[in-house]
């Protein structure tokens, strides 16, 4: 939709009407909802689409219902680094960088990576002692069944990591079922491969494309996401 005029009227509570004038042959576009963002286009964006698409603005939403964290800080990520092997096998999680995800796929082992300036072909993170206290949490979390969420992107690429033999490394997100049932995750985990997810993903996030078309993920855009009709299963809002 190429938007020439946008209205914003505060309504009752928090929510707040917006009118979009287009040149695209569809006209006027309306909606009224809640800005849960600080981003108040996204937000805009996202109450006119939820109306066009029939959904409740106010429906379940993604955050509601599983848990949404990013994968690692970027202080972890240079703490990691003085424990990462390369190594095909033995203990350790597999590092996932957002270069080794595709839609539903992993290329960990098959494509070389970089991280922090060094090569490797299995990056694998192994406990030892000296790890801070907040990485060893992170490790705990990463061991448990989830999806794993790149943060640079053309379109939404997540892996599903059915038994928790990954950590997701600095710029991906991390996706958890509060029951960790893998079954919810992979009903999840393609919804966010839909033609419609990835719409919004390039309607709302666009802006922030870089060259080449890659576009900047965040934890909000996944948060927000309404989940189709019978597929929320349980859950809460990390």
């Amino acid at each position: 939709m190429f938007v020439c005029l946008v209205y914003l009227d505060r309504s009752e509570g928090t929510a707040v009407r917006v009118t979009m004038e287009g040149v695209d042959g569809v006209g006027l576009r309306q909606g009224e909802g809640p800005f849960e963002g600080s981003n108040w286009w996204s937000e805009a964006l996202r109450v006119v689409q939820a109306r066009a698409a029939g959904e409740q603005a106010a429906g379940p939403r993604l955050g509601e219902r599983f848990e949404v964290e990013a994968s690692m800080t970027a202080g972890e990520a240079y703490e990691a680094r003085a424990f990462l092997v390369d190594d095909e096998g033995g203990a350790g999680f597999k590092l996932l960088t957002t270069g080794l995800i595709d839609p539903g796929r992993s290329f960990w082992g098959k494509q070389r990576c970089r991280y922090l300036k060094h090569d490797y072909q299995h990056p694998r993170l192994r406990e030892a002692s000296g790890l801070s206290k907040s990485l060893r949490r992170r490790l705990e979390r990463a061991a448990r069944p989830k999806i794993v969420v790149a943060g640079l992107s053309r379109v939404v690429e997540c892996y599903l990591d059915r038994h928790g033999e990954h950590l997701g490394a600095v710029s991906t997100y991390s996706i958890f079922d509060p029951h960790d049932r893998p079954e919810q995750l992979e009903a999840l985990a393609n919804h966010l491969h839909s033609p419609e997810v990835s719409r919004l993903f390039h309607s709302q996030l666009g802006g922030n494309a870089l060259g080449g078309g890659n576009t900047t993920m965040t934890k909000s855009f996944l948060k927000s996401l309404v989940l189709p009709a019978g597929g929320e299963g349980e859950g809460q809002e990390a």
